[in-house]
């Protein structure tokens, strides 16, 4: 079993689980460590089986899911909110509106105010395919029900992701 905390031993694993982390003895830095290990797998996994047949990133996916749910949205808001840099955005935008799939606005080239992204009805249609699939695969990743993955990690995810 790959541990994702160094020499965190099974029954520190059972405390994280069992108990707040505060209580468990666990660091912040172990805590984050854990954390982000945990949301790499889930990304990973939602990447390679559900959004890259759809060319799709996760980055790219929740750029277009938060477009297609707040439309019209800006580009400030979207790198707030997802925590991206506005470069990276400005890449993933650029490729969504290569592929027909969202529409960039200004008011004018002079105006302060930033980029607009809008959905077109295909984003709607890609979202809308790729959102039960996407949960249909964080359920089976929850249960333990892909192969080859570390059972604390998935034990982990039980108790952050509830049906």
């Amino acid at each position: 079993m790959n541990e994702p905390a160094p020499g965190m031993s099974d029954a520190g694993w059972q405390r994280l689980l069992d108990e707040p982390w505060d209580r468990a003895g666990i660091d912040v830095l172990a805590q984050t460590a854990i954390l982000n290990r945990a949301a790499q797998l889930v990304r990973r996994h939602l990447e390679n089986t559900v959004l890259r047949e759809a060319h799709l990133t996760w980055n790219s996916y929740d750029v277009l899911q938060l477009v297609v749910s707040r439309r019209p949205i800006d580009t400030r808001t979207v790198a707030r909110i997802t925590g991206l840099a506005k470069p990276t955005i400005s890449v993933i935008s650029t490729d969504l509106a290569a592929r027909h799939l969202i529409r960039r606005s200004r008011r004018s080239q002079s105006d302060p105010v930033p980029v607009r992204l809008h959905p077109t009805t295909s984003a709607s249609d890609v979202v809308g395919r790729l959102r039960p699939l996407l949960a249909t695969a964080v359920t089976d990743l929850r249960d333990g029900r892909v192969d080859d993955l570390d059972p604390v990690a998935v034990d982990l995810l039980r108790h952050l992701i509830t049906p």
